[in-house]
């Protein structure tokens, strides 16, 4: 069992019903296996204005994903939202934002186009081949916990959208700063 479940646990305890599935089964299956992360097999966009930023050395990921159950134009929309939290990379240079969505079948390239003009200054990845869930099926959960912190090992420390939820934010902020030092000196 994940030595990290009794935090996503306490975290289940925040988000609503889900449906079919129990919020605790979820975070089970989530927690389970490490994230493959294979952004080497993904399309790359990356905005004019940003240096290309890579989330695949980092011992913290922030990975904010939407597959193709998910409304890709609302996941877009919604991106330039994260360029409150991205300064984060700066104060702890071991966490990264990766985001990722998965593209239907004849849609990347538009969906290139329409990720370069999102107003989110940073790296986005455009799953093309399914990679994601193809490589972790333990992701496949509904879209309410398609983002997550993996840890060095990358495995789930948290689940959940810090710009939703005051909650997960204050959590989050917390697991960054409790971690910091021990952060810095395991690279």
């Amino acid at each position: 069992m994940n030595k990290y479940l009794p935090l996503c646990l306490l975290l289940s305890l925040l988000l609503s019903g889900c449906g079919k599935q129990s919020i605790s089964a979820i975070l089970e299956k989530m927690g389970k296996y490490p994230v493959q992360m294979s952004l080497d097999r993904m399309v790359c966009v990356t905005p004019d204005s940003v240096m290309n930023q890579s989330c695949e050395s980092n011992v913290l990921k922030m990975v904010v994903f939407a597959d193709t159950t998910d409304c890709s134009m609302c996941f877009i929309s919604h991106l330039k939202q994260w360029n409150d939290l991205l300064p984060l990379e700066r104060k702890y240079p071991d966490l990264s934002f990766c985001f990722v969505i998965e593209a239907r079948k004849n849609e990347s390239k538009y969906l290139s186009e329409l990720l370069r003009d999102c107003g989110l200054y940073h790296t986005i990845y455009v799953d093309t081949a399914h990679v994601l869930l193809n490589e972790n099926p333990h992701l496949d959960v509904p879209s309410a916990f398609h983002t997550f912190l993996l840890d060095g090992d990358n495995r789930i420390v948290l689940v959940g959208n810090p710009l939703d939820n005051p909650n997960v934010e204050k959590l989050f902020m917390g697991f960054l700063k409790s971690n910091k030092k021990h952060i810095s000196t395991n690279n």
